[in-house]
């Protein structure tokens, strides 16, 4: 009776974690769906333990001592039989998950609720088993005790995990039944850093406890260890491949350039933020005053320009000192129209609003403008439909013309987006990024045989990522920073990584002091008066899906990161695009924050 009291206790606390699962992710908290992921994959252990292996153990063998022996042969029969069900879809989907086993993502979520489905008949069927067979008073095993005074004590106390205290008066016997009935302390191996308890932990404490506890880090803030891949495919739980499930969006169909397409509710950062790590407040280093970031001042042009966006494309051409934006979307609308901003006067011009085709509308791309300002590249992005990208676009900007490369540039990068990249030669490279996956290879177009090459280097590279910076600084080196690698390592990366282009190899810049981990924020390279390359940092959106507008500098050489305060800075806001004008300083335009899109231009001054 105490191990199927046990049982029973196990199967409603793994169904309760796992409902309160279900629940939050259907709200789309999906930062609290991540702190259920370990108890979740924890009980499950158990259920295993003290519910599937006895459920077999009383098919094949029928002991006559304890657990499910007391239950007719048919009835354990049929609970395995539903677990296993429930286990063995669990596990495809883990597997179709991580692309181990074939999968398509729209598909998935109906697997994903027949599992649920399974789980829920499985733990119905075992409370029935409990009800009918250890606390129904028919049952051969369930006559009422007599105490020694003449009350009847049920055999079958309150299973509400009651410890019932011993009296003086209470006789030796009654205690002993009574007590058959206490609670039963199921241990729950603790979170890491967390002393065990050994208490039975109800459903709302068990969520509180992976509630998002601020944790205080002293500078210097230090990297966290990535995750091993093997480890944290342990600690998946099935359902968290439902976050991916596809997107349908519908937008009609692009009108040329400059079509607007309405992409719906296109939640390609709600896909991420799945993913959200434990709140992490990190005290901050204050102002040093020796980087010269004077402040940052509003700029207002001449005429009216793309309007408010996000994730759009932005880049500056010395060649005519003039900033090119590309795509991006507003919430409602996605984009493919090209916009240029001439800094002498600033005033805005709408390009190739007469090309007899253009690219489709896209947000999250990766373009360039070569040096001469001949030619506009663009690369990968996502679009209506939740579809990514794998396209290749040039627009000749003498006759602003659009002409897509992409069938004779031979094999190229999975389709993706969310992987930044950079001109290096005039040729446009990018890095990483994510689709069906994350990505960790780079690819460079080359802009003289318009065909695709992929230079991923050998030997160490940054762990599989989307969602953060990059800049080319220097025409040799591509900086990434930050940006989110689940299920291959932590949300909100902090790490900075430099890929030096002639050797071909990536490096990890170390820094005890740096910024908060973040992602959808923008980092612009910078040559000082000595001729060190720095490269400055603004916003973003930290693990607390708070937006920010703090600013920082890296020195590249020495792998120093420095927190500046130059007056005046905006808004906070992440998704925004940002270009370094030599001589002139860093510009931002657009981005988002709580309220919505933003249309702002801003200069941060040098």
């Amino acid at each position: 009776m105490q191990f199927a009291t046990i049982t029973i206790i196990v199967e409603i606390l793994f169904y309760l974690v796992l409902c309160a699962g279900v629940v939050v992710q259907l709200r789309k908290a999906y930062h609290w769906h991540d702190r259920l992921q370990a108890p979740i994959v924890i009980l499950n252990i158990f259920f295993i333990l003290f519910v599937m292996i006895p459920t077999f153990r009383a098919v094949v063998f029928n002991p006559n001592s304890g657990g499910l022996s007391e239950v007719p042969t048919l009835v354990p029969l049929i609970h395995g039989a539903l677990g296993t069900i429930a286990q063995l879809l669990a596990i495809y989907c883990l597997l179709a998950g991580f692309k181990i086993l074939p999968r398509k993502i729209g598909t998935l979520r109906y697997w994903m609720w027949a599992t649920f489905v399974a789980w829920t008949a499985t733990v119905m069927f075992g409370v029935g088993v409990y009800l009918i067979y250890y606390v129904n008073n028919s049952s051969a095993s369930s006559a009422a005790v007599i105490g020694p005074d003449g009350e009847v004590i049920s055999e079958h106390a309150e299973t509400i995990i009651e410890e019932v205290p011993a009296t003086a008066e209470t006789p030796a016997e009654g205690e002993a039944v009574v007590d058959e009935h206490a609670e039963q302390a199921v241990v729950v191996p603790p979170a890491e850093g967390e002393a065990p308890t050994g208490e039975v932990v109800p459903t709302d404490e068990l969520i509180a406890e992976h509630a998002e506890a601020p944790v205080d880090i002293e500078p210097p803030a230090t990297e966290p260890a990535a995750v091993p891949t093997e480890e944290l495919i342990a600690e998946v739980d099935e359902t968290v491949v439902d976050e991916h499930g596809e997107v349908v969006v519908e937008v009609p169909a692009p009108g040329g350039s400059g079509a607007m397409i309405d992409d719906g509710d296109t939640e390609m950062d709600d896909l991420i933020s799945e993913h959200a790590e434990m709140v992490i407040q990190v005290e901050e280093p204050q102002f040093t005053g020796q980087m010269g970031f004077v402040a940052w001042r509003q700029l207002t042009p001449a005429n009216a320009g793309p309007g408010p966006r996000y994730e759009h494309a932005m880049e500056y051409s010395p060649a005519n000192n003039q900033i090119y934006l590309f795509g991006g979307r507003d919430g409602s609308r996605i984009y493919n129209d090209i916009w240029a901003l001439d800094i002498d006067t600033l005033t805005w011009r709408q390009l190739a609003v007469n090309s007899p085709t253009a690219p489709p509308a896209r947000f999250s791309t990766v373009m360039i403008v070569d040096q001469n300002a001949e030619n506009f590249y663009i690369a990968t992005g996502h679009t209506q439909g939740n579809q990514n990208l794998g396209d290749v676009w040039r627009l000749n900007l003498s006759t602003e013309t659009w002409e897509d490369l992409t069938a004779t540039a031979g094999p190229g990068p999975v389709a993706r987006y969310g992987g930044p990249g950079g001109n290096f030669g005039d040729n446009l490279v990018l890095t990483h990024g994510f689709g069906d996956t994350r990505y960790d290879d780079t690819w460079r177009f080359n802009t003289t045989t318009d065909q695709w090459e992929n230079i991923t280097p050998p030997g160490q590279v940054p762990l599989k990522r989307c969602l953060f910076a990059a800049t080319a600084a220097a025409g040799t080196s591509l900086i990434i920073h930050g940006g989110c690698a689940a299920p291959f390592g932590d949300c909100f990366l902090d790490d900075t990584w430099i890929l030096d282009m002639p050797s071909n190899t990536w490096r990890q810049v170390a820094s005890d002091v740096k910024p908060v981990g973040r992602q959808y924020h923008t980092i612009v390279p910078a040559i000082s008066s000595q001729g060190l390359v720095k490269v400055i940092l603004f916003g973003g959106q930290d693990a607390s899906r708070t937006a920010r507008n703090d600013t920082w500098i890296l020195d590249v050489d020495s792998g120093a990161w420095t927190l500046v305060d130059p007056q005046g800075a905006p808004s906070a806001r992440y998704n925004h695009a940002a270009v370094w004008i030599p001589g002139y300083g860093m510009v931002i335009y657009g981005g988002r924050n709580d309220n919505g899109p933003l249309g702002e231009l801003w200069l941060g001054d040098l």
